[in-house]
């Protein structure tokens, strides 16, 4: 955007013409548009590069657009194939405990654990193919030690406050 305004301006800017000539000052029938006063090779390079710039703006604004689509429905889907492995961190913790319950959550963790480190990994995703994570990328880096964390255990999880 820099680079394109600099471009407007320097050739919208008023010029001393190369025959202005002043007793005191110069006056406004002395100046010309700065592409009056370019050379031609000049302002068709200033215009390719221009437009070689509008067009690395387009595609940058088209995939940001996309990953505006991708960002929301990446965290909904995240958020709810996480939420069963929330539920049986505190459901199948304690007294309800049993070796099957924990290796069947493991197993699951595990599953959907391993799409967020292939997503940090090679920015793949199933389903979708490519995808940039310099943003998303970071959400699943939390993502696997979360999963790696609510597993079941022998005993009973508090909560942080206990209700009375």
């Amino acid at each position: 955007m820099i680079d394109l305004s600099s471009s407007a301006y320097g050739i919208g800017r008023m010029v001393l013409k190369l025959d202005a000539w002043r007793l005191f000052r110069y006056v406004n029938t002395d100046y010309v548009r700065g592409y009056q006063q370019a050379t031609r090779g000049g302002f068709i390079f200033d215009r390719l590069m221009d437009s070689a710039t509008a067009k690395t703006m387009y595609t940058r604004a088209i995939l940001l657009m996309s990953n505006f689509i991708f960002y929301p429905i990446f965290v909904l889907i995240t958020v709810l194939l996480y939420w069963p492995s929330y539920w049986a961190y505190f459901a199948f913790s304690g007294r309800n405990f049993s070796p099957f319950k924990f290796w069947g959550v493991g197993i699951y963790n595990v599953l959907f654990g391993s799409i967020h480190v292939f997503f940090v990994q090679d920015s793949t995703l199933p389903f979708v193919g490519r995808v940039d994570n310099s943003v998303m990328g970071w959400l699943s880096l939390v993502m696997i030690f979360v999963y790696a964390f609510t597993l079941p255990a022998n005993w009973e999880r508090k909560r942080w406050f206990s209700r009375k």
